[in-house]
């Protein structure tokens, strides 16, 4: 499927995609919420939900279509209005750090809101190191 097979046209009215039918289409848009969401379905069906994100699995697991946003592993994940991510704490940020990719961009207009810790959230997203720690983050300051 591409933008041109008229698929993409108007507001989608369904959200349950299985995996076969998102890896056919070349950009897919979707919402923070929904991304925390199926994050919250991997978690609850994996119930080692770390053991198997660090084996990175989760392509794999046979209740794939039940969050089939996580098992994929995509090319490229982009964030707009990536300040929803600032908090590296809160449900939606932990889940967007745990989308699978290649690479990572995070847009925003508004990178800080309240003081300079505020960007946290957006390095760990991007995974740059040092900085993508919370903790080693607080101690550079």
């Amino acid at each position: 499927m591409s933008l041109d097979d008229g698929k993409l046209a108007g507001r989608a009215t369904n959200t349950n995609y299985d995996v076969q039918e998102l890896e056919a289409f070349d950009i897919v848009l979707t919402t923070y919420n929904m991304v925390r969401i199926q994050h919250g379905r991997m978690v609850t069906t994996t119930g080692q939900f770390k053991t198997w994100l660090q084996k990175k699995l989760p392509y794999d697991h046979p209740q794939r279509d039940r969050f089939p946003l996580f098992a994929i592993k995509w090319w490229i994940l982009v964030l707009d209005e990536a300040h929803k991510i600032a908090n590296p704490l809160t449900s939606i940020s932990v889940a967007a750090r745990a989308l699978p990719g290649d690479y990572r961009v995070a847009m925003t207009g508004t990178p800080l809101q309240n003081d300079y810790t505020d960007i946290q959230g957006l390095l760990a997203f991007l995974r740059l190191s040092p900085w993508a720690n919370l903790k080693r983050f607080k101690e550079v300051r």
